[in-house]
């Protein structure tokens, strides 16, 4: 994509990330390379340079556009309304536009807006570069992340914050009409159970599991909405999660919406585990994170029943269980080194660690549905 930049249009964002008047010298553009490509999104670049008295600057510049046609082509036409407003394409910069980010709790927050530019057919969203957080998170950073995102959720009660933008039934979506609606086609293919990666990597008996929760999961759903809802970020795994000394720094606010309590430290947990950081010990990792979450929604004031919390995580796993589309790597050797690329391990790994995961939900949904 070629960002057609100048000088003139970069000195008031550089300005504004250096806190002074400056004068551009030089600057150099670098795409990033993301695992998962969002069609919404034209290109994020990281911008640096140097200013005319010698400082050095970089910033992030995220372009986004409505290609809906690209990211929900291979769904039916009557779902499609439902869909890009699950998918809402400018959602982060309204998100950013709004100020809610002025006001989050300690300890959490999203990078700092430098500019937000309008244009026909798409939006750039400038913001601050938080440079790299490549250290492996361990538990107890995990734990931190966690309390962070309870005061935010505890913080912003269902009615405490709206706006039309924010997404609603998001997870309802994404299973019944949206991606993991697709999940039936991965429960169907003989050729993929019966693959001797996915024989060995998932326990005996997982499938049928799968297929008898399957004509169910919206009675699932049914349930994990009538607990109380919070705002949530709806998407803060380890990917989209920075340190900076201590707090926890957020990006990607696409999906920002309303969702049931306890359904955002499943996706911290599970999100992570699944497509960011593998070898966790998934079981101890959420038990330590639904603690300290706990403990982020009493910081916040928060006086509701831990139960409720409790089962509004357990019950969110409807929306990890069903995530199985990947699996059909198994049967194409290029998309198995794609995945192995993109993974950094083994596809026999992948799947194997796919297996205990999938177990480890589908026994949470099972204690939750007694």
């Amino acid at each position: 994509m070629d960002l057609a930049l100048d000088a003139a249009a970069l000195e008031p964002i550089v300005s504004r990330a250096l806190g002074r008047t400056a004068e551009i010298a030089d600057w150099r553009s670098v795409p990033f390379s993301y695992q998962v490509t969002n069609a919404l999104s034209a290109g994020i670049f990281r911008i640096s340079g140097t200013a005319r008295d010698g400082a050095g600057w970089s910033v992030i510049l995220k372009v986004l556009h409505p290609a809906y046609d690209t990211l929900l082509g291979r769904f039916p036409a009557d779902s499609r309304a439902e869909l890009e407003e699950a998918y809402l394409w400018d959602r982060e910069v309204l998100a950013y536009g709004s100020g809610l980010f002025d006001r989050l709790p300690p300890g959490f927050a999203a990078p700092r807006v430098l500019g937000i530019e309008r244009r026909i057919g798409s939006c750039w969203l400038w913001l601050e570069d938080l440079g790299g957080d490549g250290l492996r998170w361990d538990t107890a950073r995990y734990a931190l992340a966690a309390r962070h995102l309870g005061r935010f959720n505890g913080m912003y009660p269902d009615g405490a914050f709206d706006a039309p933008w924010l997404t609603r039934g998001w997870i309802r979506t994404w299973l019944s009409i949206g991606f993991g609606s697709r999940a039936q086609l991965v429960l169907d293919n003989e050729a993929i159970w019966d693959h001797p990666l996915v024989r060995g990597g998932f326990a005996h008996g997982t499938r049928d599991r799968l297929r008898r929760l399957w004509p169910r999961r919206m009675s699932v759903i049914d349930r994990l909405e009538a607990r109380p809802s919070t705002l949530c970020h709806l998407d803060a795994f380890r990917k989209n999660l920075f340190d900076h000394d201590g707090a926890t720094i957020a990006i990607d606010w696409s999906y920002i919406g309303l969702a049931p309590i306890g359904a955002e430290v499943g996706h911290l947990v599970i999100g992570s585990v699944a497509f960011a950081e593998h070898g966790h010990d998934t079981p101890a990792l959420a038990a330590a994170s639904f603690d300290a979450y706990i403990a982020g929604l009493r910081d916040s004031g928060w006086m509701g029943d831990e139960t409720t919390v409790r089962e509004g995580f357990a019950l969110s796993a409807i929306r990890w269980v069903f995530m199985l589309g990947w699996l059909s790597s198994v049967l194409d050797p290029a998309r198995q080194a794609q995945m192995e690329k993109w993974a950094g391990q083994p596809l026999a790994d992948q799947v194997a660690e796919a297996g205990a995961r999938t177990t480890f939900l589908l026994d949470l949904l099972d204690g939750a549905l007694r």
